[in-house]
Formats: structure tokens, sequence, C-alpha cells
């Protein structure tokens, strides 16, 4: 059975009716796309970032932990302020007792808050060796003495007692004789916080440094040791 032909007038009516929809359904999905684009305008920002703009700051940058291994595990002594014109005493020779003066150990060497620091170590204690004596000319400009005392030991020694204490001494000083103003001491344990020390030493020629322990084997550390106006 044969099919029909369509004459020619029907069917460019049908053509021109399904081409008027398709431009109708055209329009509107442009309209629509062009509606949801203002109501709802594209954003590149991650959630994260876009919070972060609106409190009106950047996004904040990772930063490097600051403890955790190779923390170093020493007593943390804070770098001291230098006056002006002060000096530190590592700078300047002693003119007695400079055999007494030890390296610092080496838990402490390499970290910049004992770069000036000096060590002696403690006396053995025995018949004639119950303290150690160190000596320096004063400034002439210098008339006070600041440092703080840090008692060191490999081997923990809760009981170990460090003391320094500060001499300002005549030109004419000899051992065992009189220092020429009042002294000042302060004493430091295993384990704590750096002792604080501040001595006049106004008008002496020798600035003495005498340590002692209540047991041999430990550093006393002096760190920041300055002579200053």
């Amino acid at each position: 059975m044969s099919t029909p032909i369509e004459p020619p007038e029907p069917r460019k009516v049908r053509w021109g009716a399904i081409g008027a929809f398709v431009v109708g359904v055209v329009t509107v999905i442009g309209t629509l796309t062009q509606t949801w684009t203002l109501i709802f305008p594209a954003s590149s920002a991650t959630p994260e970032t876009a919070a972060t703009t609106a409190a009106g700051g950047a996004a904040p940058a990772a930063t490097a932990p600051t403890t955790g291994p190779g923390v170093a595990s020493a007593p943390a002594a804070t770098p001291g302020a230098l006056p002006p014109s002060g000096t530190y005493l590592r700078s300047l020779t002693p003119v007695r007792g400079a055999g007494l003066v030890v390296a610092l150990p080496k838990a402490l060497a390499d970290l910049p808050e004992y770069a000036q620091a000096i060590a002696v170590r403690c006396p053995s204690n025995n018949t004639g060796q119950t303290m150690a004596e160190v000596s320096w000319e004063r400034l002439r400009s210098a008339d006070t003495f600041t440092a703080r005392l840090l008692a060191y030991d490999e081997q923990a020694n809760p009981t170990q007692i460090v003391e320094l204490t500060v001499f300002p001494d005549p030109k004419d000083w000899l051992p065992g004789g009189d220092a020429q103003g009042p002294s000042r001491s302060v004493q430091a344990e295993i384990g704590a916080k750096p002792a604080a020390i501040k001595a006049d030493v106004t008008g002496a020629y020798y600035v003495r440094l005498r340590i002692r322990c209540n047991k041999p084997g430990t550093v006393a550390v002096l760190v920041d040791p300055v002579l200053s106006p």
C-alpha cells in the first residue's frame, strides 16, 4: 500500500509552525539564563577564601612549628639588651684567674642567647680549692656590673647550688684582702632559670667574680656579663 504524498501547501505551513516554536523555546532559555546570572552571580572563590575576604583579610599562611624535635633542652636565657656604652666581659682579658675560665658546655655553645656567656668550672672543694675567682680591670667609664647566673650540669643534680659574688677591688688588692666596696651575691640551682645580679663597682680598679658550689663538677655560666656606666 503506497503512502500518500502530502500536498506542498500543508507541509509548508507545518514546518513554519515548528520553526516558530523552536525560536520561542530558544528565546525563553536565553532569557532565563540572563535572569539567573543577575540573581546569582558566579564566584571563583572557594568557601574558605570567600569567608576570609568577607572578614577583610588575606588567607592565613602556613607557619612552621615552634616545638618538636631539635628544640634545645638547655635552660632558656633571653638575650639581655646591651647598654649603648656597655662592654661585654667576654671581650676583655682577665688579669687574674684566666685559667679558670672554660669553654661553654656543648649544649649551650651554639645557642644565640649564650653568644656572650662566660663559663667557670666549680672548684673541687678540696683543701685550698673551695672557690674559683677571676678578675678583670674595670673600664674607667663603667660603674655597674650586670649578669645572669646559670648553674649547668649534664647530670641532673637538683641539690647543686652555685653562688656568684661580685667584689669591687682596689688597685693594690691582694688575695685575701678586703674589697673596696660592698659585694653582691646571687645563687642559682640546676634546672632553674638564670638568676640576675647587679653590682655597683664605682671607683674599683678590679671587678672580681667569685664562684662557689656546694658540690664539684658543675659549670657556672655567666649570661651576658656587662660592664656599663
